[in-house]
C-alpha cells in the first residue's frame, strides 16, 4: 500500500455493482465525516480513507479507492462476516501491515445492493463487534469506533444491541432523545425517546 496513511479496507463478499460502491464513496464525500471543516482548504480524497480488497495478496494493492472504481472480481465472494474477519486478523491485524486500518473495516454484502447499508467490525472485541450502518455514516463510525475501540458504547452501543441499521436520520433521532422538528415545532417520535437505553 502506497503512503504510510492507515486506510480502511473494504471487503465484498457477495457481487457488488461498481454503481453501489460509487454510491459508498459519492455518500463519503458529501458527509465529510460530519465535519466539513476538516475539508475547507482541500475536498475530501477518499483514497486516502479507504481501501478497496481487490486481492487477497496484500502486494498487489497499492493505492487507496477513489472514482471511478475499476472492474474487479472479490475473492472474498461467499465468505461469511466471520470468516473476512479471521481472514483480516491473520494477515493484517496480528503481521501489522502498514497502511491498513488494524482493528476496523467495512463489509458489503448483498443487502448493500438494496438498501445501501454495510457492516462494521471492529475486531478488538471479543467477539468482534459488528454494527450495521449506512454508507453516509460509514467513514465517520469507523473512525469512532477505530478511536474508541468499541462499538459497545453509548448510541452506537445501542443500535448493535437492537440490530436496527444506523442510519443518518435514525442516527439523529436517537442522539436527540427522539425529537425532531415539524415545521416550527418540535414533536418526539415516541419510537426513539428511550433508544439510548436499549
Amino acid at each position: 500500500m502506497e503512503g504510510a496513511r492507515s486506510r480502511c479496507p473494504i471487503f465484498c463478499t457477495a457481487e457488488i455493482p461498481l454503481s453501489i460502491i460509487e454510491a459508498l464513496l459519492e455518500a463519503t464525500k458529501e458527509h465529510q465525516l460530519g465535519s466539513p471543516e476538516l475539508f475547507a482548504r482541500e475536498p475530501m480524497n477518499t483514497a486516502n480513507w479507504l481501501v478497496l480488497m481487490t486481492s487477497k495478496d496484500l502486494t498487489t494493492i497499492h493505492q487507496g479507492l477513489s472514482s471511478p472504481v475499476q472492474s474487479f472480481t472479490s475473492p472474498f465472494i461467499g465468505m461469511s462476516v466471520d470468516e473476512v474477519t479471521a481472514w483480516y486478523d491473520t494477515n493484517i491485524t496480528q503481521p501489522g501491515v502498514v497502511g491498513y486500518l488494524k482493528r476496523t473495516f467495512i463489509v458489503l454484502e448483498q443487502e448493500a445492493t438494496d438498501d445501501e447499508i454495510c457492516t462494521i467490525v471492529c475486531t478488538s472485541e471479543e467477539p468482534a463487534g459488528k454494527l450495521r450502518c449506512d454508507f453516509t455514516l460509514a467513514l465517520q463510525t469507523v473512525c469512532s469506533i477505530d478511536m474508541d475501540r468499541s462499538t459497545e458504547e453509548g448510541i452506537m452501543g445501542s443500535f448493535k444491541r437492537s440490530g436496527v441499521a444506523m442510519t443518518k436520520d435514525n442516527f439523529e433521532l436517537a442522539s436527540s432523545g427522539g425529537k425532531y422538528m415539524d415545521g416550527m415545532e418540535v414533536k418526539i417520535d415516541e419510537a426513539w425517546k428511550d433508544f439510548s437505553n436499549w
